[in-house]
This record gives C-alpha cells, sequence and structure tokens, in this order.
C-alpha cells in the first residue's frame, strides 16, 4: 500500500472514532454506509489537503512527490504517538 492511501487510512481511521468517542462511532462506521462514504470523502479531501499545503512550504524538501510528502507526514503522525 503507498503512503497515500495509508495517510488517507490514517485520518479516516480518527474520522470514524473520533477523541473521546467509542464502540458506538465504530459500529455506525461499518453499519452506517452513507456515513462510511462521506467519512472517507471527507478523509481523501482532508489527504489531498494536507500535501497540497505541504508542497507550498518554502522549505518542502520533497518537491512535488505525493508518496515522499504522505511518508513524512506519517513519520511524524507516528512520533507523536510514541510519546
Amino acid at each position: 500500500m503507498n503512503n497515500v492511501a495509508k495517510l488517507t487510512i490514517k485520518r479516516l481511521s480518527v474520522l470514524a472514532v473520533p477523541r473521546g468517542g467509542g464502540i458506538a462511532d465504530g459500529i455506525k462506521f461499518f453499519r452506517d454506509e452513507e456515513h462510511r462514504k462521506k467519512l472517507v470523502l471527507e478523509a481523501e479531501a482532508w489527504t489531498k489537503e494536507a500535501i497540497k499545503v505541504f508542497k507550498t512550504a518554502v522549505d518542502n524538501p520533497f518537491g512535488d512527490d505525493d508518496e515522499a510528502i504522505a511518508g513524512y507526514i506519517l513519520d511524524k503522525i507516528q512520533g507523536r504517538s510514541k510519546k
């Protein structure tokens, strides 16, 4: 699986069961198709926007490489979640 897809899934997991949420949120995600579609679209849009914003940074070392940018964001997320 590529980094862009992994980043989208990471965001989707946060949307599906947000901070402070619980089992009811997870059940709704799996049982409510319209809700699930909405969250998938939202996660995809968030990923595209995050990469787009990163590309505009003056000190962006990755240029237009979506995969490298998504990988960097994933590494930063992983580092934060270990603390």
